[in-house]
């Protein structure tokens, strides 16, 4: 599952971390934060992953979406979705349609990434 992440300053897309591996960050914007004092401030917020070297464009995108879903739950909503297109599962009942909405929910989610990801590697001179 993702999980959000905050900063105090604006993170970098990409940021290596000396160790042959970078944070690769996407969704990056500015939330107030409301302080104990009754104040609020600035804080910045985006999702983020580790990815090793050498730093690809494939390697980001499969590590944003992993981040996502894991393997096994990618895995079984695509079982899902196909045992709904052979027949396996009545199209009609409420299951049938839970499971094709939670696939397509999924190929939505995953065109997003895939198109900041595209967008953050053209900027970043990432192949």
């Amino acid at each position: 599952m993702m999980q959000l992440v905050q900063y105090d300053n604006r993170p970098e897309k990409l940021q290596a971390n000396g160790d042959g591996s970078f944070r690769y960050r996407w969704n990056i914007h500015a939330i107030t934060v409301e302080q104990p004092d009754g104040e609020s401030r600035e804080q910045w917020q985006c999702n983020e992953v580790i990815v090793y070297a050498p730093i690809t464009s494939n390697k980001i995108l499969q590590a944003a979406i992993t981040a996502m879903c894991d393997r096994d739950r990618e895995a079984k909503l695509i079982n899902d979705f196909n045992s709904i297109s052979l027949g396996l599962v009545d199209v009609n009942s409420d299951d049938a349609t839970s499971k094709s909405k939670a696939y397509s929910d999924f190929l939505l989610e995953r065109a997003i990434i895939k198109a900041q990801v595209d967008a953050d590697c053209k900027e970043l001179n990432v192949q």
